[in-house]
């Protein structure tokens, strides 16, 4: 039987001589993989360039529960990015927020209100022109809402971080806006207090994920930054 949901790729890995296995959150299901054929053939049904990472799309599919892999029946963009693919900051951005959502979001259940979070995230992202420099940051503070380890304040933060005295008292205001105002709400930071508080807020989150470790992509962010 067919099934209609949204979804949100996460990656993908090549799979035989012209197939792919997509990594993808979707509105219905929670986490799923799903093999895609003939993408990377001369004349593919589906371009591959749908399942770049964090790709919206409209999807309809065959749906095992028990499957680890099932096969979609059709496809299309649900929201093409007008300048995500093409500002490398943004690009980089969100190669480093996908690697991070890779690790962590596991459930092969549905979750509304966090599906509507990332997309809607990730839509103001693409249309936002003038401040997103602090949007990873924010929007890893909010995502911690969905997962059930929301801070109070920074204070919680570093504590539940073991950093005591990683940030210090003149920087604590600036970082307890950033836990408060929303992404409309551009909070003044430069890129030495910016780098700061991402460290604080990985450390933040490697003390509930214990398999987030290595970041590959952290170093990358790092650079585009400086």
């Amino acid at each position: 039987m067919k099934f209609k949901t949204r979804s949100i790729v996460f990656n993908y890995v090549k799979f035989r001589e012209s197939s792919i296995i997509a990594r993808v959150y979707t509105e219905e299901y929670g986490l799923k993989n799903y093999i895609v054929n003939n993408v990377r053939s001369a004349k593919p049904r589906h371009p591959v360039s749908l399942f770049q990472p964090l790709t919206q799309l409209e999807m309809i599919v065959y749906n095992k529960p028990q499957a680890e892999i099932n096969r979609i029946a059709e496809i299309k963009c649900a929201y093409p990015y007008h300048t995500i693919p093409f500002d490398v900051i943004k690009s980089t951005v969100c190669l480093f927020l996908t690697e991070i959502l890779f690790k962590i979001l596991r459930e092969e259940e549905a979750n509304k209100e966090l599906f509507g979070f990332l997309t809607e995230s990730f839509i103001y992202f693409d249309a936002e022109l003038n401040h997103f420099t602090n949007f990873h940051l924010q929007f890893l503070i909010r995502l911690t809402g969905f997962l059930g380890i929301s801070p109070v304040n920074v204070d919680e933060m570093i504590d539940e971080a073991q950093s005591p005295g990683f940030v210090p008292e003149s920087e604590k205001i600036l970082f307890d806006k950033l836990i408060r105002q929303t992404y409309s709400e551009p909070v003044d930071l430069d890129n030495r207090e910016r780098r700061k508080f991402l460290a604080l807020i990985l450390q933040f989150y490697q003390h509930h994920f214990d398999h987030l470790s290595e970041i590959k992509s952290f170093r990358i962010l790092k650079e585009v930054f400086d």
